[in-house]
């Protein structure tokens, strides 16, 4: 796979649309899902999802095309997130919930509402950390890597992220 994301990389270094394209498709989902769960709001995260990819675009030049591109998407994704938090200079959270729609089950949206609640209750390092490793699947090497802290902080913070997870999901139990 990764002689494919380097020729995916090159081509999108030489100007290729249609291999952005397939970038874009590969990892929207995953980016999207990754600022969803950083701040809770939908429209933010579609929003930071978009200009990631723009970014991400505008920059190609400066592509190493060996270097995953995951790794790239992500770390301007949270660049991304951390502006708009400072900027807005609010809390970014579930209060932005979309409503239960017509399609929606009523326990669906109460579960994803306190799954939300818990991750908005960790401390950001902690909540950054478990979303990268157990919603977008990120090995702990590689959160390390786009962190910019050492392997054994990932661990810690991991562990304190499950610690208050399983404390305070016992209320709901």
């Amino acid at each position: 796979m990764k002689g494919n994301f380097e020729t995916l990389l090159t081509r999108i270094k030489e100007d290729d649309e249609e291999a952005f394209k397939e970038l874009f498709f590969m990892f929207y989902n995953d980016v999207f899902k990754f600022l969803y769960f950083l701040g809770g709001d939908e429209t933010t995260a579609e929003d930071l999802c978009q200009e990631t990819f723009i970014n991400f675009w505008l920059a190609r030049k400066r592509i190493i095309p060996d270097f995953p591109p995951k790794n790239y998407l992500f770390k301007i994704a949270r660049n991304l997130y951390l502006n708009y938090k400072r900027d807005t200079k609010q809390t970014i959270g579930i209060d932005e919930l979309p409503l239960a729609g017509e399609n929606t089950h009523m326990d669906e949206y109460e579960t994803k509402e306190i799954i939300l609640n818990l991750l908005n209750e960790l401390p950001p390092k902690c909540r950054e950390v478990f979303i990268l490793s157990r919603y977008n699947e990120f090995s702990y090497k590689e959160i390390a890597e786009l962190l910019n802290i050492s392997l054994q902080t990932v661990k810690n913070q991991m562990s304190k992220a499950l610690a208050i997870l399983r404390a305070k999901i016992k209320d709901y139990l």
